[in-house]
């Protein structure tokens, strides 16, 4: 399994955040989010959303329960007054099997065989509603599968003609790259 990740901030600082991380278990957490805005207020709610997860989600081999305690602390918090759109993805590197969780977020992509599907789990972003469910989907992983995990950030991009990037260029753009 390789790993790749890059973030291009809109301003010097954004609200993006990705991470990967080790569970108790073993296993391989990955996490994209977007705290809505832009620049300083929403970098700072970023860093406050990272300390959060690395204090609370180690423990859940579920990116549902994961998710769902997350949460319920972002609900209750008096700082982070935002809607956090978040996916949640475990990967078990033995078994390759890879159980995502959406919470309001842009859908991950996974190709597989030159054919492109939608992890497509639904949920509410985190912090607005407290008792939101989540649905966790998983699927097994097979030799040269390439799963995409992104913020909106980049079918949002504009170009010189101003429309923007849109999810089907995405879909071409990963065909023609990987």
């Amino acid at each position: 399994v390789d790993f790749g990740a890059g973030s291009f901030p809109a301003h010097d600082i954004g609200g993006d955040y990705y991470d990967f991380f080790t569970l108790s278990s073993g296993k391989i957490g990955i996490i994209v989010a977007d705290i809505v805005g832009k620049g300083i207020p929403a970098g700072l709610f970023m860093a406050m959303l990272k300390s959060t997860l690395h204090t609370n989600i180690l423990p859940y081999d579920s990116p549902q329960k994961a998710l769902e305690k997350i949460n319920k602390i972002l609900f209750n918090d008096s700082v982070i007054n935002k809607f956090v759109p978040a996916i949640y993805a475990i990967l078990d590197p033995t078994t390759l099997e890879l159980k995502y969780c959406n919470a309001g977020h842009e859908p991950g992509l996974i190709l597989r065989k030159n054919k492109i599907s939608i992890l497509d789990s639904v949920g509410f972003p985190l912090g607005g509603y407290e008792e939101a469910d989540y649905e966790e989907k998983s699927l097994i992983l097979e030799d040269r599968d390439t799963v995409l995990l992104y913020t909106d950030g980049l079918v949002e991009a504009r170009g010189n003609r101003n429309s923007s990037f849109g999810i089907n260029r995405l879909k071409t753009l990963l065909r023609e790259t990987i």
